[in-house]
C-alpha cells in the first residue's frame, strides 16, 4: 500500500502535473460550493423537483451540443489555453451570479448563468483527461487517474462541506463571492502549467473538423472492446451526475434535512470516492482490474437500492459513502480505456462520450420532469441502480479482455 502511495507522490515531481492537480482541486472546490448553492437557491425559490431538473438541463445542454466538436479542437489546439478558457468562463459565471445575488436572484437568472457554466464544463473534463496523456507515461496512468479522481472528489468534498458553513456565515451573496475568489485562484494555477503547444492550427481544425470526427468514429468502430469500456464510463458518469438531482428533494422532503445535512450527504459520496481511489491501485495489484470492478459496481447498485427505502439521515450518510466507493470504478475504467486508445484520438473520444453521457443525463432529467408528479423520488433511485447494472453488464461482456 505504501509503495502505491509513493508512486502517486512521485508524479508531483513533474511541474505540469503539480500545477494541474492544484488547479483541479481549487476548481472542484468552487464547483462543489456552486452546485450546493444553486440547487438550494432553486429549491428555495421554487420547491419543485422539476426546477432542479431544469437547472441540470441548463448545465448539460451545452455539453451535448459542443462536445462532439470540442474533441477535435482539444486534439489540435494548445490544451493549456483551452483549460484557461474554461476557467475564465467559470470565473465570469460566478462573478455574474454573485452580482445578481446582491440584488435579487430569480430562477431564470440562475438558469441563464448555468448555461455559461455548462459551456465551461464541456471543455474542462475532456481537455484535462487529454492533457494527462501528454504529461504522464502510460505505465503511470493508473496512479495519475486515481490521484486526479481523488483530487476531484476532495475538491467536491471540501466544496460541499464548506457550502453549509458559508451559507450560515456569509449568506448566499457572500458565499458566491468567496467561491469566485477560489475560481480565480484555480485560473492562476492553470496559467502556471508548463505545457507544449499541441500540433495543429485553428484553420486546419475548422476545415477538417468533420473529417476528424469521422476518422475518430471509424477508429472506435474497429474495437468493440473500446466502445464497451467508454459506454461503461458513460453509465458511471450518468449515475454520478444524476444522483444529486434526486438527493436534493429526497433530503429536503423525505429526510427533512437542512442545507448543511444535504451538503454532508454529498460530501460522503465524495469521501467514498477518495477512500476507494487511494486503495484501488493496491487492490488491483493484489487481485486484478476485473475483480475490483465487479465488487465495487455491486456495492454501488446495492447502496442505491437500500437508500431508496431509507428514512434515516445517519443511514443516508452511510449509504452515500458506499455509493461513492462504487463510483470510484470510473478511474479504473478510464485507465483501461486509455491504455487501449491512441493518444492522438483521446480528446475526440472523451468529448464524444461526454456528449453521449450528456444526452443520457438530459433524458434522465426530462423523465424526472415528466414523471415527478406521478412517481416518488424513492422509486426514481432505482434508475441509479439501473445505471450500475448496465455498467456491470459492459464489464461482464468483456471480462476476458480486462486484465
Amino acid at each position: 500500500m505504501t509503495k502505491h502511495l509513493s508512486q502517486n507522490l512521485k508524479l508531483f515531481s513533474i511541474p505540469a502535473w503539480r500545477n494541474l492537480v492544484v488547479s483541479c482541486l481549487l476548481s472542484n472546490i468552487s464547483i462543489g460550493i456552486t452546485y450546493i448553492l444553486m440547487s438550494w437557491i432553486v429549491l428555495k425559490v421554487d420547491n419543485q423537483v422539476s426546477s432542479v431538473a431544469i437547472l441540470m438541463i441548463c448545465l448539460w445542454t451545452p455539453n451535448v451540443l459542443l462536445s462532439f466538436f470540442a474533441g477535435t479542437i482539444i486534439d489540435s489546439w494548445n490544451k493549456k489555453h483551452l483549460l484557461l478558457l474554461s476557467a475564465v468562463l467559470r470565473c465570469i459565471a460566478l462573478i455574474i451570479l454573485s452580482g445578481l445575488a446582491f440584488i435579487n436572484l430569480s430562477t431564470t437568472e440562475i438558469y441563464s448563468v448555468a448555461i455559461l457554466f455548462g459551456i465551461s464544463f464541456s471543455i474542462y473534463s475532456p481537455t484535462t483527461i487529454a492533457m494527462i496523456r501528454d504529461i504522464i507515461p502510460d505505465d503511470k496512468l493508473i496512479y495519475a487517474n486515481t490521484t486526479l479522481n481523488s483530487v476531484y472528489e476532495v475538491g467536491l468534498l471540501l466544496g460541499t462541506g464548506l457550502s453549509g458553513a458559508l451559507l450560515g456565515l456569509l449568506t448566499i451573496p457572500g458565499a458566491l463571492v468567496f467561491t469566485s475568489v477560489i475560481a480565480i485562484a484555480a485560473t492562476v494555477f492553470t496559467w502556471l502549467i508548463p505545457h507544449q503547444h499541441s500540433a495543429g492550427k485553428l484553420s486546419e481544425s475548422m476545415n477538417y473538423m468533420w473529417q476528424d470526427l469521422i476518422s475518430c468514429i471509424k477508429y472506435l468502430a474497429g474495437s468493440k472492446f473500446l466502445i464497451c469500456l467508454y459506454i461503461a464510463q458513460l453509465f458511471i458518469m450518468a449515475g454520478f451526475m444524476t444522483a444529486p438531482i434526486l438527493l436534493a428533494p429526497f433530503a429536503k422532503n423525505i429526510l427533512h434535512a437542512s442545507a448543511a445535512e444535504f451538503g454532508y450527504m454529498e460530501a460522503m459520496l465524495s469521501l467514498g470516492v477518495v477512500i476507494a481511489s487511494l486503495v484501488n491501485p493496491y487492490l488491483i495489484e493484489k487481485f486484478n482490474n476485473k475483480t475490483v470492478l465487479i465488487m465495487e459496481i455491486l456495492i454501488l447498485a446495492i447502496s442505491f437500492a437500500f437508500f431508496s427505502y431509507n428514512k434515516s439521515i445517519t443511514l443516508a450518510l452511510a449509504y452515500y459513502l458506499f455509493a461513492g466507493i462504487g463510483f470510484s470504478v470510473w478511474a479504473i475504467l478510464l485507465t483501461v480505456a486509455q491504455q487501449h486508445t491512441k493518444a492522438s484520438f483521446q480528446g475526440r473520444i472523451m468529448a464524444i462520450f461526454n456528449s453521449l453521457s450528456g444526452i443520457v443525463i438530459l433524458a434522465f432529467y426530462f423523465i424526472i420532469m415528466l414523471t415527478s408528479s406521478y412517481v416518488s423520488i424513492a422509486t426514481m433511485y432505482w434508475l441509479e441502480v439501473g445505471f450500475a447494472i448496465a455498467t456491470l453488464s459492459m464489464v461482464l461482456l468483456n471480462l476476458r479482455k480486462i486484465k
